[in-house]
């Protein structure tokens, strides 16, 4: 159903039929309620968030890593260019268990590592910073809080 045709009235649709369907005070053996704060897990597809939004406003949405790291290497390959072994120093610079700037203890280390990897990447791709900084940063700290939380 969700996969029909990726429209945002396909998922609409969908979720506003759980969202509903939560509501119904009649429903049994139901453990979560509409009221009550939902997480919900996606990828970054704006018709699917929009949706998401939507029907669950107050719900806390969660990106899911291997659909962000998916959406990352795409666009470093097929929006910036990048080759090969570029694109996987910045996934690293990105990613990597413990040393990337998604794995930051706190919000200073995280703030030292996008500076750290805008350094390495600003003289030949100019582009990734205004993209890092519009699209991804924001979305690499919101991870990062989450699985330190």
């Amino acid at each position: 159903m969700l996969h029909k045709d990726a429209t945002y009235a396909t998922y609409m649709s969908f979720l506003d039929k759980i969202s509903t369907k939560l509501d119904n005070p009649n429903i049994e053996n139901v453990e979560v309620r509409h009221s009550e704060q939902i997480t919900i897990g996606s990828d970054d597809e704006k018709a699917l968030t929009k949706a998401i939004d939507h029907a669950f406003p107050n719900a806390r949405r969660l990106l899911c890593t291997k659909h962000l790291k998916g959406n990352v290497k795409h666009h470093l390959q097929n929006k910036i260019g990048m080759e090969k072994c570029e694109r996987d120093l910045i996934m690293t610079d990105l990613f990597k268990n413990g040393r990337g700037v998604v794995d930051a203890n706190s919000s200073i280390e995280f703030e030292e590592r996008s500076a750290q990897l805008l350094k390495h990447t600003e003289i030949k791709f100019p582009s990734f910073k205004n993209y890092y900084e519009k699209h991804l940063k924001l979305k690499l700290h919101d991870l990062r809080s989450n699985t330190k939380t």
